[in-house]
């Protein structure tokens, strides 16, 4: 929340959030003084030892310290190949602004301490097309959308962040620094510090449960210095709903070699949570504000949130919980623009989350 708000203004660039608006003032310069008599305090008298003996034993406090962390799906900012340009993502960005596409969650984003998303696909206007049946890309620009809609980091490990190559690949990274966005993934985790706990992100694409994969999480986890470490997956089958056994197996492993939290993409739609060693799992958190498609049949999401607690330094509890999410805030197309669900959509949503999960409550 403040982590990217503050990142951005160490770039000098000036966003106007719509929802939220931030009335700070830089202090104005300390004016000179002349320096002022001396004060005296009159010292008390030391407690004899029997009033000492009197005085009750106080316990120490312990020192509790909360970090809420939201996690999104799927994220493409951008306009694919072969694609309308009326009512694409890019359209809504020039008709709307780019503070149109994550207002509908932004509550929940500014009041998090961190934010997550998965990005799908690069920032850049330079590059070839790779070979594949979908390559998808955006302006530099497009990137106003994350700080303006509160999120701190993305994962750049999935199958779109090469969609033109290594130098579509370096310009999103490089525009993510200028915006104040972490970025991780593949061969870059990443550590922030929010409230004095480190957070350490580690992105894998991970199309195999082979042991490759999986000795390469466990070292990068044994690597890591931070007190809480996730790990963002690009995994899975595309429009399955349920976690396969390769998902499975391979988020486990990962918690058993220090992960706190395991998040996955890929599927386009939800799958199951799971607490596993007391550490949730999200096997699938579907599409978010995807401009991969304007009208996709299924426009369930969520947003995954978590709340690690530490007491005196040393992490106490875990809980989370699914908040169910439209990926439009109209239902007969895709606007881009999610929104918080209701009523008896927000339990139709949830129910079909946890149809596919094993071992979740909600506080572990």
């Amino acid at each position: 929340m403040a982590l990217a708000r503050s990142r951005l203004a160490a770039t000098g660039l000036v966003l106007v959030m719509a929802a939220t608006a931030c009335g700070l003032q830089a202090p104005s310069a300390s004016k000179s003084r002349p320096p002022a008599d001396p004060i005296v305090l009159a010292t008390a008298p030391k407690p004899s030892s029997a009033n000492q003996a009197n005085q009750p034993n106080l316990p120490n406090l312990p020192v509790q310290t909360t970090v809420t962390i939201s996690a999104v799906g799927d994220c493409t900012f951008g306009l694919g190949i072969g694609f309308g340009y009326a009512g694409s993502w890019n359209d809504y960005f020039e008709r709307l602004g780019p503070e149109h596409f994550l207002k509908g969650v932004l509550e929940v984003f500014a009041a998090d301490d961190y934010t997550i998303a998965n990005l799908e696909g690069p920032l850049t206007e330079r590059g070839q097309p790779t070979p594949k049946t979908f390559n998808f890309r955006g302006p530099a620009k497009h990137a106003e959308a994350l700080v303006l809609g509160s999120v701190e980091a993305v994962t750049l490990a999935n199958n779109h962040s090469l969609d033109y190559g290594q130098v579509g690949l370096e310009d999103t990274r490089q525009t993510l620094d200028r915006y104040g966005i972490t970025h991780f993934g593949n061969d870059q985790v990443a550590v922030d510090e929010v409230k004095g706990i480190k957070i350490g992100l580690i992105g894998a694409a991970a199309w195999d449960n082979s042991a490759a994969t999986r000795n390469d999480v466990a070292q990068k986890l044994s690597q890591l210095e931070a007190d809480i470490k996730i790990v963002v997956f690009h995994w899975g089958i595309e429009r399955e709903y349920r976690q396969n056994a390769d998902q499975v197996s391979l988020a486990r492993h990962a918690i058993d070699s220090g992960a706190d939290m395991v998040l996955g993409h890929h599927p386009h739609v939800l799958q199951g949570v799971e607490t596993y060693q007391g550490k949730p799992i999200a096997y699938s958190l579907g599409n978010f504000s995807f401009g991969g498609n304007s009208n996709p049949p299924d426009k369930d999401s969520m947003i995954f949130q978590a709340s690690f607690t530490f007491t005196d330094g040393e992490l106490s509890q875990i809980t989370s919980r699914i908040i169910p999410v439209s990926i439009s805030s109209v239902p007969h197309t895709n606007d881009y623009s999610p929104v918080l669900l209701v009523g008896q959509e927000a339990e139709r949503v949830t129910a079909k989350v946890l149809s596919s999960s094993t071992n979740y409550p909600e506080t572990s």
